[in-house]
């Protein structure tokens, strides 16, 4: 499908009236740095538009950003079949977005060692979004579950008081997650790199429970 071309200025006017603009790239770029309230959504050739509607919700109208034309070609074919209106396609300069007022910003991460800080004054309070199942038989001891499909809807249920890190089991959920927060007006938010994976493979202590987990 044709594929236009949208400077900042534009970008951020359909934002505003209800756009999403979905970030492409993965994970450690879009920490470095991404347009404001941008989602992070990693490209998938297949399961794209599964992904964009579980992070996002019935939002009608995305806005794509991508270094890879073909990557933003292929998005834009699965976005449009999964009933998605991709109205065009943003400027991946971050010097242009500068210069429209809206400079990049940043999703600071971590690794679980820094997690590693003692339960009696914790640094960080920590977010599990990855499915009850998963956390239900391990997580990192007191962490929240909110499943990454219920992050857009249950942004009051995070604190804002205090530094947060996102957690799945390998830090690309936990992105989307953090983004779509971030784009929500939460600011103290770190992504766990090398997420729960990580924290197993440490050998530190999983926490469990046999109890049905709920919303």
């Amino acid at each position: 499908m044709a594929l236009t071309p949208l400077d900042p200025s534009r970008c951020i006017e359909l934002i505003g009236d209800g756009a999403v603009l979905i970030d492409l790239r993965d994970s450690a770029a879009f920490g470095e740095g991404h347009p404001p309230r941008a989602i992070n959504v990693r490209y998938d050739d297949r399961h794209l538009g599964e992904r964009v509607a579980l992070i996002v919700g019935g939002v009608p109208r995305v806005l794509l950003l991508a270094v890879e034309p073909a990557q933003l070609e292929n998005a834009a074919n699965q976005l449009a079949a999964a009933t998605f209106d991709v109205v065009g396609v943003a400027s991946d300069s971050s010097a242009e977005w500068a210069d429209s007022g809206s400079p990049w910003v940043a999703l600071p991460s971590i690794v679980t060692g820094d997690l590693a800080d003692g339960p009696e004054q914790p640094q960080y309070h920590v977010l599990d979004v990855r499915e009850p199942m998963e956390w239900a038989v391990g997580h990192v001891p007191g962490a929240q579950l909110i499943a990454l499909g219920d992050v857009h809807r249950r942004v009051a249920e995070v604190p804002d008081d205090r530094d947060v890190a996102i957690i799945c089991e390998a830090g690309v959920r936990s992105s989307s997650a953090a983004s779509v927060l971030q784009a929500a007006g939460l600011t103290r938010l770190v992504n766990v790199a090398d997420g729960t994976a990580g924290w197993r493979t440490a050998g530190r202590p999983m926490q469990t429970t046999n109890e049905a987990v709920s919303d």
